[in-house]
Formats: C-alpha cells, structure tokens, sequence
C-alpha cells in the first residue's frame, strides 16, 4: 500500500477531479490524504479520503478585487502583481507548513495540481516521487516524454453535496449556465443570456461556483434559478444546452453528456477549447466582446432547431466513454512507482523523486 498525499487547488474544477482520482487509488488499497484549508474538511471525508488541514479556517490569499461589471475583464497591472503576490503567498505557506505535516503522516507519494507550483519543490526536498496533474490545457509549451493524455476523471458513484430546489424545473427546455469556480464572477454575461431565455420562453439555471450570494441577482430578465453551487454532473445530464466559458471540466462533463454548448470563452485556454468544439460542429461560440441578448438568441435557437449540434455532441460523446481516464492514471501511476521502486533497489543512489505529468482531453 502506497501512502499518496493530495496538494490540489481548492476550485471545484480541481478538486473534483482529483477527488475521484484518489478514490481510485483508494480502491486499489492505497491510502490518499488531501492537504487542505480546514473548510474543505467535510466535502473531502464525504468521499471516504483522508484530510489534513494546513492554514486557518476561511484563510486565503489578497482580495481579488477585479470588477467584472464592462464587457470584458480588463487585468490591470496592479492586478498583476496582486496575482503574483497570491502564488508567493501560497508557495510561502506550502513550503513553511507543509514539510512537517507529510513528514508526520508518512507521506510516500505526492499527486501535485499543477498550478500548485510548491509540490515538486516539496517532493524534492523530501526526496518523494510525485505525478503533476493538469485539469485542463497542460501550462508547459513543451510536454516531456513521460506526459500521459488520459481523459475526464468523473466518478459517477459520487453525488453533489450541493441542495438544489429540484421541484422548480417545469417542462420547458432547460438551459445550464455555468462559468467555473477559479475566478471572479461574469456578472456582465448573465444579463443577455438570461435576456434571450426569456425571449425564447426556456428555463435558465445559473451556478455561481460558490463564489457570491444568489439574491445578488434577483432581477435578471425572467427570474432565472440562480444558485451558490449546483449538482453540477445532474443538471448537465438534464440540461438541452450548456452555456459555459469552456474550463475543460465542465465542457467534458457536457460532451459526456452529448450536450451542445454555446461557448463564451473568458481568457487562459478557453478560447482554444471553444474554438475546438466549434470546428467540431458541438458549439457555438461568442465573444465576450458586446455580448449581446440578440447574438445569445440566435445562438441558442440554433443549437435547439439545428440536430448537427447535437449529433456532433454525441459522436463526441461516444469517444470520450470509450476512454477510462480514471483507470488510465491510476495505472500510469502503479506503473511508474513500480519501475521507480526497482530502480532504487537496482542502485540505491537513484531515489531522485520523480516526475510523471498527466492530462485528461
């Protein structure tokens, strides 16, 4: 049995997938505990994994204080470096707090987020292997021989904690919106979306990704269902049309569905993943530039009325179920501590921590 500490982003497009990667491992009898915030505590152990608190209680980095009310988000340089300071903040707190606390509970391996830019300085400094996990577009330009695609890491047997009033969903055709967990809210975007709802009398249902309160926006066009959080992986199975910012997550949960999608990418990789499933014949895809209730409708009448969408959505569909992506990483991963084990044994000197990179598309 293999001990495996978790360092993941407290974003739900992180720690989701990772949650049901350690779940994996788990049912292979390998023991995996999250190194977390405190608040995370009761979402991790509902999964039947280990936590180990590392901060305060609803500690975080500087305020983000962008403002997303123009009609587009414009990052200044002031909110550059706020943003750097962040990661030197985090990185700060990892390599202070964190060597003691794997060292204490026995740490063998280390799953490192990506974006978690401390875990291979840590892995090194307790000489540990470590596998680096891209949710989403991999951040280097140049992927390294032992970089393994693998695909969505979704584990149906475990259900949302969120509540959702499921008893408001009437038989109109449902439209999700959805616009990830990492970053400021859109606020901007949601008025013409749920403009063109309206117009076209379909039910709206609006996630926030646990990021501000729903009462925020009770006077959006046709009183939409605005939520905090949202059963995400149920209401995608429900929904006639995902409206997203194109996160590899939520986009792959939505072609897992066979869902078609109107794409308003934000900014990171967003664009490429929307520019794909457009070509794909899966999207369509808007600016966030001027994004107005006139584009939205005619988008949105056209992936209802026009069966390429859909037809295109469950091809891909099909593709993405044929591919185990759970199973796929958690054998890369066996497979790699296996070599490196005999390495080791082979040559004691060479029990460099080492490196496995892995991505799911």
């Amino acid at each position: 049995m293999t001990h495996f500490g978790v360092l993941s982003h407290s974003g739900a497009g992180h720690l989701n997938p990772l949650m049901a990667l350690s779940r994996q491992l788990k049912a292979r009898g390998h023991r995996v505990t999250f190194f977390q915030k405190p608040e995370l505590a009761t979402r991790v152990c509902l999964q039947g994994l280990e936590f180990h608190p590392i901060g305060n209680p609803n500690s975080s980095s500087r305020k983000d204080n962008r403002k997303e009310t123009g009609e587009e988000s414009e990052v200044t340089f002031r909110e550059q470096c706020a943003q750097v300071e962040n990661i030197m903040d985090a990185v700060k707190q990892s390599l202070r707090d964190l060597p003691a606390a794997l060292t204490e509970l026995k740490v063998d391996v280390l799953i490192v987020d990506e974006i978690i830019v401390a875990g291979p300085t840590l892995a090194q400094m307790l000489h540990i292997p470590y596998f680096i996990v891209s949710t989403s577009v991999p951040l280097s330009p140049k992927l390294p021989p032992n970089f393994h695609y693998a695909g969505p890491f979704v584990d149906d047997a475990v259900g949302s904690q969120a509540r959702f009033s499921w008893h408001l969903l009437d038989h109109r055709p449902l439209v999700y919106m959805s616009l990830g967990t990492a970053r400021a809210v859109q606020e901007h975007l949601f008025h013409p979306v749920a403009q063109a709802c309206h117009d076209l009398n379909l039910q709206f249902v609006i996630t926030l990704g646990g990021r501000t309160i729903p009462e925020s926006f009770a006077i959006l066009p046709g009183h939409p269902l605005v939520v905090k959080e949202a059963p995400q992986l149920e209401l995608v199975k429900l929904a006639d049309i995902i409206v997203t910012h194109c996160g590899l997550n939520t986009t792959l949960e939505a072609l897992r569905e066979g869902k078609p999608i109107l794409a308003i990418p934000i900014d990171h990789d967003q664009p490429t993943i929307a520019d794909r499933l457009a070509r794909l014949g899966a999207a369509e895809l808007l600016s966030i530039r001027g994004l107005s209730a006139s584009e939205v409708r005619c988008s949105l009448q056209n992936l209802l009325t026009n069966r390429d969408y859909r037809n295109a959505a469950i091809l891909l569909q099909g593709q993405i179920r044929a591919v185990n992506g759970l199973k796929i990483a958690a054998d890369v991963i066996e497979n790699a501590l296996e070599n490196h084990s005999s390495r080791v044994l082979q040559d004691p000197k060479d029990a460099e921590a080492s490196e496995t990179r892995r991505k799911f598309q």
